[in-house]
């Protein structure tokens, strides 16, 4: 085999290796980016609870879908608990990974605006 096969390979294989780890591996540096929004958001939904709306997980991905397409927003669901929302304003492309269960939720970069939204949404 030349140089070249081998590069190519190897660059297949580099390739798979990273799609093959980026699906099993949970990003938890996306949760401890924001403990506080998640702090706060878990009230929110308390307060929900309280007066007996109750959501599942799977409740709880379509709401902050709904909510984040309604405001501009794309939404590509990701994993069961792992949504990544996008949009475009005069050229610039903004990513936010959601990562939720039944009652948070959780930026990734932190963004004020998705955030409001889906604050204001769940309460």
């Amino acid at each position: 085999m030349d140089a070249k096969k081998i590069a190519n390979i190897l660059a297949v294989i580099l390739v798979l290796v990273y799609l093959a780890w980026s699906f099993t591996n949970e990003p938890t540096q996306v949760v401890t980016n924001s403990k506080v929004d998640t702090q706060e958001t878990k009230s929110l939904v308390k307060e929900r609870n309280q007066k007996g709306v109750e959501r599942t997980q799977e409740e709880m991905g379509r709401a902050i879908s709904s909510s984040a397409e309604n405001n501009g927003w794309d939404i590509t669901k990701f994993k069961s608990n792992t949504l990544i929302a996008e949009k475009v304003e005069n050229e610039n492309s903004i990513s936010v990974t959601v990562i939720f269960d039944n009652s948070s939720f959780s930026l990734s970069p932190e963004n004020k605006e998705l955030y409001t939204i889906l604050s204001d949404s769940l309460r």
